[in-house]
């Protein structure tokens, strides 16, 4: 429990992971990193996909979806492409952006997983590792 606080706390503490956004959207990022954390993935591999989110969001005009998609992928990030497609065609505020992303990409973690039903995942029922 200690070794999760710690982590949290570093990665709270770290203002080059979330450099590139604003602070709404760097609230959502660490959020997310948060309850990674907590779930008892490895914070290096957190930290990796933050930064990988940070730098995907801060450029999003200058780079095509697909180049989108094959950095988050290499970041270990299963994110859905259609999400990534939708977000260019929308092209929403960014904490708007953060959300979306991070959330195909925990419901892309859970489908690849395994982990419960559609609708157990839909109400929140779906068992904790």
């Amino acid at each position: 429990m200690e070794n999760y606080h710690s982590a949290i706390e570093r990665l709270y503490q770290d203002e080059t992971l979330t450099a590139d956004v604003d602070d709404a959207t760097a609230k959502v990022l660490l959020r997310w990193g948060e309850e990674r954390i907590r779930a008892g993935r490895p914070e290096e591999e957190v930290r990796q996909a933050i930064r990988a989110l940070n730098r995907v969001i801060a450029r999003r005009a200058t780079l095509a979806p697909a180049e989108a998609y094959a950095r988050l992928r290499a970041a270990g990030l299963p994110v859905d492409e259609a999400v990534l497609s939708g977000l260019w065609a929308e092209a929403p505020a960014e904490e708007e952006w953060a959300r979306r992303l991070v959330g195909t990409s925990a419901a892309q973690e859970g489908r690849t997983a395994g982990q419960g039903k559609w609708w157990q995942r839909l109400f929140f029922w779906r068992k904790r590792p």
